[in-house]
């Protein structure tokens, strides 16, 4: 993970079961998902997960959060909000 506390922001080219983007800030992790409408117009949805570690060095994902990864989870989010809509 790089600066701004552990921020992390990567796209992905990849469509279907890959996330096209996603953000991660110090372990709260927000994917970004691409759908299109029957009318063939797309649109974006959002997943959220905590990432961490067990005791085997395996990467995990789990949903529960602590209330010290609100401000975590409040950045990751607006990062999002940020290139989703805002397109900055």
């Amino acid at each position: 993970m790089t600066t701004l506390e552990n921020f992390e922001n990567t796209s992905s080219e990849k469509k279907g079961n890959a996330p096209v983007d996603y953000i991660t800030v110090r372990g709260c992790h927000i994917a970004v998902w691409q759908h299109e409408t029957q009318e063939g117009r797309e649109y974006h949805q959002i997943s959220v997960s905590r990432l961490y570690t067990d005791k085997e060095g395996n990467t995990k994902n789990g949903q529960s959060f602590s209330v010290s990864d609100i401000p975590n989870l409040i950045l990751a989010l607006q990062e999002t909000y940020k290139k989703e809509v805002l397109k900055n």
